[in-house]
């Protein structure tokens, strides 16, 4: 997780973005060639864009901190698969091919920004930026966000329920004209 956000959108942050980082199977047979290495799909959290309110998936994580004296304290039953499956994707989202944002930002990673923001709470924003963004080791104290970088040669893909909704209509006329 970051806070502020990593991604801006009409360059603006978001209180937090999570990212859930996905490896492409080097073990399967398949010629990946071409493809990127790593996948990262982006999450957006504000409290005013999204809500101020508990967020049950943020909740969630609560246990999976470091204990007083260091040690890491495992947690289950974290339903990753039911958040990423929950989100409504009719807002549209974003895609480019680009890197990882943490030291040594290694190119070869398939970004995808969800656009739409989920809610988070003062408290649970408070608890997060508390233990690492406003730690004098990230950034002097001011989040643990990567800065926003040039573009240079990327291209930046939107996908959204307009642009499918008219390349359904256009698909439409097509068939109609032959």
């Amino acid at each position: 997780m970051h806070a502020p956000s990593e991604h801006t959108v009409d360059n603006k942050h978001h209180d937090l973005e999570m990212h859930f980082v996905h490896l492409v199977n080097d073990s399967d047979a398949t010629d990946y060639s071409g493809v990127a290495d790593f996948a990262v799909i982006g999450v957006f959290f504000d409290r005013e864009a999204g809500g101020n309110e508990d967020n049950p998936f943020i909740a969630s994580l609560a246990a999976n901190s470091n204990t007083a004296n260091g040690n890491t304290v495992s947690i289950s039953n974290v339903q990753v698969a039911d958040f990423l499956g929950g989100l409504d994707l009719s807002d549209g989202y974003y895609t480019y091919d680009g890197s990882f944002t943490t030291p040594p930002c290694t190119e070869g990673v398939k970004w995808v920004v969800v656009n739409q923001v989920q809610p988070i709470s003062d408290a649970q924003l408070e608890q997060y930026t508390n233990r690492w963004a406003n730690r004098s080791a990230y950034a002097n104290g001011n989040g643990n966000n990567r800065l926003i970088m040039p573009l240079n040669d990327r291209t930046i893909y939107f996908s959204g329920a307009a642009a499918l909704q008219m390349a359904a209509a256009a698909t439409l006329i097509a068939t109609q004209l032959f």
